[in-house]
């Protein structure tokens, strides 16, 4: 039977999932049609432009048209299953039920099929884009003999650089890496690999958010990542890959979140439980990070750089769950008495800010743990700021709302989660 350039071509390079090869067959030229409506329709396909915000009923009529365009051609049907087959987010759309074939995205986005944008660009356009980390680096980078400097290399190629749409490009490697260790098996998971993550953690975390787009935070990233990673390994070689890139890791932000995910998810710690996860270490490899993270505490500390951490709120559990004292309560207080910029900082934490007509509104309620937060304390600090320190409108009415909120006490009033 007859068969398409285009779909010889996607068949001989392994663009199709195995079970859609025996449908080709049958088909004949008519499947032209069907893939000149892909080529030209890439924005709907991986929901860019004008799709990126609208749910199944709003993209329904823009497939409708398409498939009113072929329903009086003979195999219109077949046509129908094989473009739910080839993207399987259009079987909701197709009515197809998914009964041809669907493999998991992981896996095309492993083989680069044109369900992912990389694998669409390379067979539609006719070259790689360079939107996508090539499918070779991400083989490298994974492999079971990669070396270190080679993993923090790749890293350090993709930091500072943006996509076509602005997105940070560390973003894209971190979620090619993320789908092969999706897989099952996943592979080889390496000391260079995680220790190359750990290294380049704090370039990662300070990489931007990007705006306008359904992609994660890259930080957001990177621990999904290795906390998926992690998860998937046995005891022994976990405390074997970890423990050397957790020491050697320069970034106290990363160590902090990844010692609050852990504590969290073996439930030590009991804030957000709402969030918590499936647990990616044990207790005993939790000790040991313990143990490094408050050398890093102290040294931090030491030379006062300690109040620069981001996320204040996994620090104090953290802290006060691996020495279980008041260490660093007291710290936290004395921070908020000192330093201004922190106050204000860590004082948007315990507050509600919503917009009311133009104007900015705080509320603020005392429920603070007690075990962490001590609220005498920070409401003497919070009312010294507010007659001694210079302060913007907004800084004022923040601290007044708060320091009106310690003097009521009441319930509802914990850190939101960062």
């Amino acid at each position: 039977a007859y068969m398409p350039k285009n779909l010889r071509r996607l068949n001989a390079e392994n663009s199709l999932a195995p079970l859609c090869r025996k449908r080709f067959g049958s088909l004949t030229a008519k499947v032209h049609n069907a893939f000149r409506w892909v080529k030209e329709n890439r924005e709907f396909l991986f929901r860019h432009g004008r799709f990126q915000f609208v749910d199944a009923a709003g993209r329904q009529p823009h497939f409708d048209r398409f498939k009113g365009s072929i329903s009086d051609r003979p195999g219109h049907e077949q046509t129908i299953e094989l473009l739910s087959a080839l993207f399987p987010t259009l079987t909701e759309l197709a009515g197809t039920r998914g009964f041809i074939f669907t493999e998991p995205y992981f896996t095309t986005a492993t083989r680069r099929g044109i369900a992912t944008e990389a694998g669409y660009d390379a067979y539609f356009l006719l070259t790689p884009s360079s939107d996508a980390i090539p499918k070779r680096i991400i083989d490298d980078i994974t492999s079971a003999d990669v070396m270190l400097n080679e993993v923090t290399s790749i890293i350090s190629t993709t930091l500072g650089k943006r996509d076509t749409s602005g997105v940070p490009m560390v973003i894209e490697l971190l979620m090619e890496v993320g789908y092969r260790f999706d897989a099952e098996p996943p592979p080889t998971l390496t000391a260079s690999l995680l220790g190359g993550l750990f290294e380049a953690s704090g370039s990662i975390l300070a990489e931007p958010t990007p705006l306008g787009s359904s992609r994660p935070a890259p930080g957001a990233l990177l621990a999904t990542l290795v906390f998926t990673m992690l998860e998937k390994q046995d005891e022994e070689a976990t405390m074997r890959l970890l423990l050397p890139a957790y020491e050697a890791c320069s970034s106290l932000d990363f160590c902090v979140e990844t010692y609050f995910k852990a504590a969290s998810a073996l439930e030590e710690i009991q804030m957000f439980p709402h969030r918590r996860r499936t647990p990616f270490i044990g207790p005993q490899c939790l000790q040991r990070i313990g143990e490094l993270l408050l050398g890093k505490l102290t040294a931090a500390k030491n030379d006062k750089s300690l109040n620069a951490v981001a996320s204040v709120w996994g620090l104090v559990p953290a802290w006060q769950n691996i020495t279980k004292n008041d260490d660093a309560k007291n710290w936290f207080s004395e921070q908020v008495r000192d330093d201004l910029h922190f106050a204000v900082r860590v004082v948007r934490g315990f507050a509600t800010r919503r917009n009311s007509d133009g104007e900015v509104e705080y509320s603020f309620t005392d429920d603070l743990d007690p075990t962490l937060y001590d609220s005498i304390a920070l409401s003497q600090a919070v009312q010294k700021h507010l007659r001694e320190a210079q302060l913007s409108d907004d800084e004022r009415h923040l601290l007044q709302t708060v320091s009106d909120g310690f003097k009521k006490g009441g319930t509802g009033g914990q850190p939101a989660e960062s």
